[in-house]
């Protein structure tokens, strides 16, 4: 025969309990530490006999150790556990008889009880504490309220299908009023029973396309999408009222449950709703609140209105006190009980030890108080059901007028009930112990619940202290300070959203949608401030001056390394015999090569010279300025040589000179801009690479200097060459940088209050990194000190000539006038292309077929057959031709290639038979 034992919840959970404990209780461990306790039990027994001198002292204790061991430890029996929340069971085999035992009486003690008291107390079995929970009928009729549609397909079309078809019963033939469809019982059949044959809605079909239909078709279409509707709500709402159990069939549940919480609560006659005494409740209290001046003096209005906040107050406190303990005691009593049953090996122990026979009495009163929780459980829902039953049947059956007045009396008896609960586990202890200590401790947590709402709303009304309709959230406040402030101006400000900028910078965004940025708390303020904009001037001239003479200084220098170098050049050509050998270092070949480009360099300077009227050096500068600037991406125009020669590199790849230079050859070359050619594309290939190769022929090759003349002219020419390239560009450099400071001042003496502000905020940058924070903030924080502003003055001064700050400064302001929109310059000229295009192609139409008409009229044609014939003929001529030069090509590389060889030879002889070579290495 197996023992039963009732949990109201966690059946899995205590299952798993009374498998350890059976298990542990049956251990070996568990038989070591029952030995150590009646070792430990003995020897108190014997230290106490000889105390007492009473040798029963000892046979009392073996009685009870005996008694224990034997009835506790060896007997087994099976337990069921029995889940009353789940309705499921769980069997174990092997438990301890007196364990189960105990374990078996007082929870079907508590459970018995339960059922008792819910069979004396007359309710639906739907609505007993033992089936269905606490208060479980009137938690159904406040989730009723949240049964709506879920389908957004169906809810269109039902909303759709009341604007156009119920309004227009309700305001057009008055088939339906107002007040019925307000206090109708069965709202569906109230809104469908005339349905009009002339108006027309929008439904949608199975594919989700909307068909026209009237208001009379689209009726009985509705009703039947409402009951598939229905029977899918019953599964959505059911499992959060009943859970998930297996086998569930949630339409049975909703037609046993709900049918008989409504017969309980709501089976009378409809009678006056409460809204009329609310309505009345909240004018008076919006009345007195609002002319407070006129009713100073009207101690009822401010008493009435302190007691009905007073009782929002105390609703407010059961409701949240109620929620916590409807949540939190029915798991508190499992996992009390669970925890009282997993201690009951140690209770055991203790008791063997001699000295547990008082903790085993309290074990086993604690354990009694917790199956007094479910009695005391089912009272309160009886009681609870009892008066919310009573107090509705003056609403009558759910209407539109009473939904929301039902909802609140049951929100309220199961606040009330909830909170009734946070004493029933002291109650219970007390019914054990001593109920009137229990009961004592109780009155001053209920009283004290009371007394403080009561003198909060009392200090309210003797202070005359009165605030309503006040909503805030997320709100903190610190060390806040506020004193002797007088403001009785009217402010109205709302719908504009303000938020802080990463930067410290304010963004505001207005009722209308329109954008707001205040960046004035980014830009640091002193007593000092940056904003004299002859200051400003001041810099930008001294930066101006110091890039004339930079200017002028390459110039002159330029024009030194260009003329040494086509002097030291020139000599190098007209050398003869030996003084134009180059030492052992440099071959013959190279020295034909350099040779070659010395010439070339030479010669073509020379014609442009001739051509434009300048000099040798003038031509050698723009043609190396033209060439290489614009290679390196440098404006030709704005380099050396626009502006001292004014030649410019074409897209073409020609050189170009400006038209109005006396020129010594025709002008058949001029273009039509103003300019023209001096150089062809060749030549400035040509031009590019000797003038290269002479650059870099003194660091690829090694050139003695004492060896020959022509090898020290060589050298110290090519390095003339090297630094005039290099201050060429630094000059380049230059003139731009002069053009941005230029730009710079225009800027600066059209926005002063802007640059004002900007420099303020660069001046404190400035003197952060030249001071500490502490000194920093020292002076800037104390303006009223003289010292602190004489070193703020002399900072200022030295930041005033600071050449990072001008450098700064110039590259801000000096690129206003290069800020070109790239995709507005591309739109505009592919606008202009295209119809340039469109024009292009209706002229070359129009000339077709002009030609067309010319050759019909006058018998002209063109034989396709002789056409394709000569076609083919040309085409054959042109292979023949390109296959002979492909081979004299062939022939002559190969011919070059065998002089070349020849040549290299020679030299090669000449060096190993040469007698100058054989002195120099010591070789006899």
């Amino acid at each position: 025969m197996s023992s039963t034992i009732y949990v109201l919840d966690c059946g899995d959970l205590f299952f798993q309990l009374f498998k350890a404990v059976a298990a542990f209780m049956k251990s070996s461990s568990y038989l070591r530490l029952i030995g150590l306790s009646a070792a430990f039990g003995f020897f108190i027994a014997i230290v106490r006999s000889f105390k007492s001198l009473n040798p029963n002292t000892i046979i009392k204790w073996f009685v009870m150790y005996m008694l224990v061991f034997n009835i506790v430890m060896i007997p087994k029996t099976d337990v069921l556990i029995s889940d009353i929340s789940s309705q499921k069971n769980y069997p174990i085999a092997h438990v301890p008889v007196a364990f189960a035992f105990m374990a078996e009486a007082f929870t079907g003690l508590g459970f018995g009880l339960a059922q008792l008291f819910d069979s004396l107390f007359t309710t639906p079995d739907s609505l007993q504490y033992t089936k269905t929970g606490f208060l479980f009928g009137s938690k159904l009729i406040q989730e009723a309220r949240d049964f709506r549609v879920v389908d957004p397909v169906l809810k269109a079309d039902l909303s759709m299908y009341f604007n156009r078809c119920v309004v227009g019963n309700i305001f057009l033939t008055h088939v339906l009023s107002p007040t019925e469809l307000k206090e109708s019982t069965n709202i569906w059949e109230s809104i469908s029973k005339s349905p009009s044959k002339i108006r027309r809605t929008l439904l949608a079909n199975k594919e989700g396309i909307r068909e026209d239909k009237s208001c009379f078709d689209a009726t009985p279409i509705l009703k039947a999408r409402l009951q598939a509707e229905m029977t899918k709500a019953y599964t959505i709402f059911g499992i959060n009222l009943f859970g998930n159990p297996k086998n569930s069939n949630y339409k049975d549940l909703f037609e046993t449950h709900l049918k008989s919480a409504f017969n309980y609560y709501q089976a009378m006659e409809t009678t006056g709703t409460d809204a009329f005494l609310q309505a009345m409740m909240l004018n008076f209290i919006k009345e007195g609140v609002t002319d407070y001046q006129a009713h100073l003096n009207s101690t009822a209005s401010i008493m009435s209105h302190e007691f009905s906040k007073s009782q929002v107050q105390q609703r407010y406190l059961w409701e949240i006190g109620g929620l916590k303990s409807a949540w939190l005691w029915p798991f508190f009593h499992s996992v009390v009980m669970f925890l009282a049953m997993a201690l009951f090996p140690l209770i055991i122990l203790l008791v063997i030890a001699y000295s547990g026979i008082v903790a085993f009495k309290s074990y086993l009163l604690f354990f009694l108080s917790l199956q007094f929780w479910p009695a005391l459980f089912a009272v309160l829902n009886f009681i609870m059901s009892f008066y919310g039953s009573a107090i509705s049947t003056k609403y009558g059956a759910i209407s539109l007028a009473n939904l929301d007045n039902i909802e609140q009396l049951h929100s309220e008896v199961g606040s009330v009930a909830g909170y009734m609960m946070v004493f029933i586990p002291w109650l219970a202890y007390g019914l054990v112990t001593k109920i009137g200590d229990s009961f004592n401790s109780l009155s001053h947590s209920m009283i004290s619940g009371l007394q403080s709402s009561t003198m909060s709303a009392a200090g309210e009304a003797a202070n005359a202290s009165f605030s309503l309709g006040q909503t805030s959230f997320y709100n903190a406040t610190g060390n806040t300070l506020s004193a002797n402030k007088h403001d009785s101006n009217f402010t109205s400000m709302a719908g504009s959203t303000t938020r802080m900028l990463d930067s410290g910078a304010t963004l505001t965004v207005t009722r209308d949608g329109s954008e707001v940025i205040d960046a004035s708390s980014t830009i640091s303020r002193g007593a000092l401030s940056i904003n004299s904009n002859k200051a400003i001037s001041g810099m930008l001239n001294q930066a101006a001056e110091t890039n004339t003479q930079a200017i002028y200084s390459q110039s002159h220098q330029l024009s030194s390394l260009v003329s040494q170098g086509v002097q030291q050049l020139t000599q190098f050509s007209e050398l003869q015999g030996k003084d134009i050998r180059l030492g052992d270092g440099v071959s013959e070949s190279d020295t034909a090569q350099v040779q070659h480009a010395v010439s070339n360099v030479l010669g073509l300077a020379n014609t442009v010279a001739e051509r434009t009227g300048v000099t040798t050096e003038q031509a050698l500068t723009g043609i190396m300025n033209a060439g290489f600037s614009s290679q390196v991406g440098v404006n030709t125009n704005k380099s050396l040589a626009g502006k001292l020669m004014g030649f410019a590199f074409g897209v073409d790849g020609n050189l170009y000179a400006r038209a109005g230079y006396d020129k010594s050859d025709s002008t058949s070359h001029r273009s039509n801009d103003g300019f023209e050619k001096v150089l062809d594309t060749k030549q400035m290939q040509d031009f590019r690479r000797d003038f290269s190769y002479l650059q870099n022929f003194g660091q690829t090759h090694h050139l003695d200097t004492a060896h020959s003349k022509g090898a020290s002219l060589l050298s110290q020419g090519s390095s003339d060459l090297r630094q005039a390239l290099n201050v060429s560009n630094n000059l380049d450099a230059s003139l731009s940088q002069g053009e941005r400071i230029a730009t710079a001042r225009q800027v600066t003496e059209s926005g002063g209050a802007t640059i004002n502000r900007n420099l303020d905020q660069m001046f404190k940058d400035y003197v952060t990194d030249k001071l500490d924070d502490s000194e920093r903030n020292y002076l800037y924080g104390h303006p009223g000190d003289p010292n602190a502003q004489a070193k703020l003055e002399q900072l200022a001064n030295q930041f005033m000539s600071d050449e990072g700050v001008r450098n700064q400064l110039i590259d801000l302001y000096g690129n206003e006038s290069h800020r070109v929109n790239p995709q507005a310059r591309f739109d505009a000229d592919k606008t202009h292309i295209q119809s340039q295009h469109a024009s292009l192609q209706s002229k070359q139409k129009l000339q077709e077929q002009e030609l067309q008409q010319q050759a019909s009229l006058n018998d002209v044609g063109l034989d396709e057959d002789k056409a394709r014939a000569l076609q083919n003929r040309v085409e054959t001529k042109i292979h023949v031709r390109k296959e002979v030069n492909e081979a004299m090509e062939a022939v002559a590389g190969t011919v070059v290639d065998r002089q070349n060889q020849g040549v290299d030879k020679e030299i090669e002889r000449g060096n190993k038979n040469s007698h100058a070579k054989s002195i120099i290495t010591g070789d006899k």
